[in-house]
């Protein structure tokens, strides 16, 4: 694994934590937060995941303990603490939220744990704050708050391990993951069905589907990598430290010492470097890279060769813990 340079990576690790306790400080200062001692606020994608560069837009959940039948946030208090956030995200220099701030909206946590597994668990955005906040998270208000959600929602993944304390395997929180991992390339083959008029938006949805084969794959796969390369019984515990490292480093913690993965291991890092050096670019000029036919075609090729090195790597470890007949990928 020598090949992979971890210059980059410390750099973007460093980038992402000074803003990411900027960004926390802020909130935390906010008269609207202090007001609500009951919420918590997370952020995920490329800042969680410690890799964002100076063009990485910022994404964050607000989740309050108890249910919205309680209802416990009033409207006014929320736009009031959403248009804080905004002013803040500006003042920082952020892109804007994303869909025009439609993800801004307050949670709570015993929906989210209620609808595990149901028919509303997409509808609501349950499923996808759920699943963000164990596979790459990281708090920014209310950690106390935050680490028992995850406690939580482990536990409801581990239902059925007294009954099978001998020889447990995480079956639900596996197939879960990979349903996401589905779910995101669904989603994203849904906005591919609009009017191929508009060239900016085809742009867009190219350079997302770029991202969705490189560091949304190492989200879910490297977790699930991670759960496959510890032989059955797992405990509550391992599952929960995970959800406390960034996605890569489990992968990097799952085949450190495994002889027969090196060189499909160090193929799959410097796969994952060159997509982190594309994604330093700025928001125009990665899109630029889509309107070269060779250049668009390099950009795929690898991102398909990546999935199919972390697949492998997936593939040894479900055959050597004798996981396969659990995975549908």
């Amino acid at each position: 694994m020598a090949r992979f340079d971890t210059q980059l990576l410390d750099s973007r690790r460093e980038f992402s934590k000074e803003r990411m306790t900027e960004l926390a400080r802020r909130l935390q200062g906010l008269r609207e937060i202090q007001r609500l001692p009951e919420l918590c606020v997370y952020a995920t994608g490329s800042y969680a995941r410690q890799e964002a560069g100076e063009h990485s837009d910022i994404d964050l959940f607000f989740v309050h303990e108890g249910s919205s039948r309680d209802r416990r946030v009033s409207r006014l208090d929320e736009l009031r603490l959403f248009a804080r956030v905004i002013d803040i995200g500006e003042d920082m220099g952020f892109p804007t939220f994303s869909n025009d701030g439609e993800y801004l909206e307050i949670l709570y946590i015993d929906d989210v744990l209620s609808k595990l597994g149901g028919r509303e668990d997409d509808y609501h955005n349950y499923f996808t704050a759920r699943m963000l906040l164990l596979l790459e998270s990281a708090p920014l208000v209310g950690e106390s708050i935050y680490r028992q959600m995850i406690d939580d929602i482990v536990e409801a993944y581990f239902r059925d391990y007294p009954d099978h304390s001998l020889n447990f395997r995480p079956v639900f929180l596996i197939n879960d993951t990979i349903r996401f991992w589905k779910t995101l390339c669904l989603n994203y083959e849904h906005r591919r069905n609009k009017p191929e008029g508009d060239k900016d938006r085809r742009r867009r949805q190219q350079v997302k589907n770029f991202k969705l084969k490189f560091s949304r794959l190492m989200t879910c796969f490297g977790t699930v990598v991670a759960v496959c390369a510890v032989p059955s019984p797992i405990e509550k515990e391992m599952i929960s430290s995970l959800a406390s490292s960034v996605p890569l480093d489990r992968f990097l913690a799952a085949t450190e010492g495994d002889a027969g993965l090196d060189e499909l291991c160090s193929e799959v890092l410097e796969d994952y470097q060159w997509f982190m050096e594309r994604t330093a670019l700025s928001t125009g000029d990665l899109r630029a890279l889509f309107e070269s036919k060779e250049d668009k075609q390099e950009m795929f090729s690898r991102a398909e060769k990546f999935g199919e090195r972390v697949y492998g790597v997936l593939a040894h470890f479900a055959e050597k813990n004798d996981y396969h007949r659990f995975l549908v990928v």
